[in-house]
């Protein structure tokens, strides 16, 4: 909903509702996320030929990659926190209890000071380093506030109101908030927030301190590591930080908390005594056995290395782990290039005589020069365990030959299925912004400025139509938005001031510079098809028809809408509208069909069908 409807408008009301200094931080960091998006999922979109509505598993693993190649351009992969996998993201997340100035007392203070940077850590391989490391990556975080939870909900209460569909209704014990009588309201409560950000909290904290990735080894020393064994309570001096805030989950002792360390400080001094005994033997087994441990690292460790990185590229290369540095591809932050410009540089430098290519790789992806943006959704015919689970699970193909297939192989730009075959676009063409090919991701924040007049022609435009005729008249000539940070700046100073800017689409979707948009509807409310507490149902999931139904939408499915059109059509061009202020909805007059000299001049296939 934050993305697609009202988004700022949300981000002021907060914003003006916010009632001290922690809060209006908040607000502030909402904004700039919106610039963020508004402008940087352009370069995604480009990259990914369409937006995430289209091209969901090329949308983040492009992401993945821009994110890794940006992090890793500003700290050059040099720990401490030099790649994404050790970047401690969460440390930038947590609630703590503050211990230091101006933070003293409260329960919402930040881990450390960021703006002065974060200490250093062990980056050494030994066990003591391990352990050092192990506890200073694991800090907790307390609860997201409660008065940011009630500043979220009473938000959404003055921008939505009670007239949206109240999806948290069948819950009201526990995650939809409550109105005065007692009865869901169907927004979030506190405890529903609290989840949340709590394990979005655990994801970041596991994914950027390599949660999924063993440290590269490196040569066996001759004398290994024989750090003796920690006290119990020892935490490398991590907990008695003040800077680093005090536990949220720290309580007061009690006899079964001094019994166990008792108990722990016995095992300790056991293998304190373990380690004394046997050190003189270890240090002897280590000169003796140097040789063989430098064998088994140049023949065994540095081969098995190699191999866990190849078992590790299918998951990375479908979006779902983070890159390291020596993984990132060019060809997925580059326009232009695809993954064949990499092979296409090595076959040139294997052809030379001093054995470098000297030319520049090739401009062999429609990437930021793509007429036909933006790209359909990449199908292809359903293989048999898709035709299988199609007779036992509900079919998202609904009846269709084809089923989306870009998983199979997201790293391709979608300009063609995996059989070969052009791949259409949806109507009508849009602009995917002012990135053009030989553009990198790093282009998002070197500080590119907006332009005035072309940031108020956005604003101003009343229509899809509108916005397309600002990108032909000013992306040509370089005249945008401006960069993420750029804009971020331009959006706080006029949303903090409560100058009103019209509600921009934070997925860039359908193109850029796009306010919010909803299908245009026909005048029947209709009930989906729902076997089960169809009155429910019909209270809460009722929604008019949309004239030209969305791609992958499937007329036979259980939420089915009845209506006129069963299936997309790409013959016509999605009627839509903008929902700024009190625009109406046209109605399904507005519907047109696709133009053949637009479709012509991109060179494409008639109709945006494949070829």
């Amino acid at each position: 909903m934050f993305h697609y409807r009202k988004t700022y408008e949300f981000a002021r009301t907060l914003y003006q509702k916010a009632t001290t200094d922690q809060q209006k931080a908040f607000a502030i960091g909402w904004m700039s996320h919106c610039a963020t998006d508004v402008t940087g999922h352009s370069f995604v979109n480009a990259k990914a030929g369409g937006p995430y509505r289209l091209h969901w598993q090329r949308h983040h693993l492009v992401e993945n990659h821009m994110d890794a190649k940006a992090y890793d351009a500003q700290h050059h992969g040099t720990e401490p926190y030099g790649e994404m996998d050790t970047s401690a993201l969460h440390f930038r997340l947590a609630f703590r209890k503050g211990l230091i100035a101006p933070y003293v007392g409260a329960d919402d203070a930040p881990a450390y000071d960021y703006f002065t940077g974060f200490p250093a850590y062990d980056t050494s391989d030994s066990a003591a380093g391990a352990k050092q490391r192990h506890d200073f990556f694991d800090l907790d975080t307390a609860d997201l506030p409660d008065d940011l939870c009630d500043l979220i909900i009473a938000t959404m209460k003055d921008v939505f109101g009670d007239a949206d569909p109240k999806v948290l209704n069948w819950d009201p014990s526990q995650f939809s908030d409550l109105d005065s009588s007692g009865q869901p309201t169907g927004r979030p409560s506190r405890l529903a927030l609290q989840n949340t950000f709590k394990l979005l909290y655990l994801y970041v904290k596991k994914t950027s301190t390599s949660g999924y990735a063993p440290r590269k080894p490196t040569a066996p020393p001759v004398f290994n590591d024989h750090t003796p064994p920690a006290p119990p309570g020892s935490s490398s001096g991590v907990d008695d930080d003040p800077s680093r805030g005090g536990d949220p989950s720290d309580d007061s002792w009690n006899l079964l908390d001094l019994f166990l360390a008792i108990l722990g400080f016995l095992a300790w001094l056991a293998e304190l005594g373990v380690w004394l005994a046997t050190l003189p033997a270890a240090v002897l087994a280590d000169l003796a056995t140097y040789p063989l441990r430098e064998l088994l690292y140049e023949f065994a460790v540095e081969p098995l290395w190699s191999l866990y990185i190849a078992a590790r590229k299918p998951l990375v290369m479908q979006g779902f782990l983070m890159p390291k540095t020596e993984e990132i591809m060019q060809s997925l932050v580059e326009l232009g290039v695809s993954p064949d410009g990499p092979l296409a540089a090595l076959a040139a430098a294997l052809n030379s005589p001093d054995g470098f290519a000297t030319a520049p790789l090739p401009f062999d992806e429609k990437s930021g020069a793509d007429r036909a943006y933006p790209r359909a959704v990449v199908t292809d015919p359903q293989n048999i365990a898709q035709q299988i689970l199609g007779f036992v699970l509900p079919d998202p193909s609904c009846g269709q030959p084809e089923a989306p297939s870009e998983y199979l192989r997201p790293w391709k730009y979608p300009e063609r299925d995996n059989r070969g075959n052009t791949v259409g676009w949806e109507g009508t063409l849009a602009a995917s912004g002012p990135w053009t090919q030989g553009e990198d991701a790093r282009v998002l924040m070197n500080h590119v400025p907006g332009d005035p007049a072309t940031r108020t022609a956005y604003k101003k435009a009343a229509t899809p139509a509108d916005t397309d005729q600002v990108s032909q008249a000013h992306l040509p000539g370089g005249q945008h938005l401006g960069d993420p940070v750029d804009y971020g700046t331009y959006v706080v100073s006029k949303l903090t001031s409560g100058e009103p800017i019209p509600d921009f689409n934070l997925d860039a979707d359908r193109g850029y510079g796009y306010h919010c948009w909803d299908w245009n509807r026909s005048g029947d409310t209709t009930v989906p098809k729902v076997t089960s507490d169809s009155a429910f149902d019909a209270a809460h999931y009722a929604f008019h028809t949309p004239c030209t139904v969305p791609e992958g939408y499937c007329a036979d499915s259980e939420f089915a809408w009845s209506g006129p059109q069963k299936l997309y059509t790409p013959a016509l061009n999605l009627a839509i509208h903008y929902r700024d202020g009190d625009a109406k909805d046209p109605g399904c007059s507005a519907t047109t069909k696709v133009d053949i000299n637009e479709i012509q001049q991109a060179g494409m296939p008639p109709e945006g069908q494949k070829g």
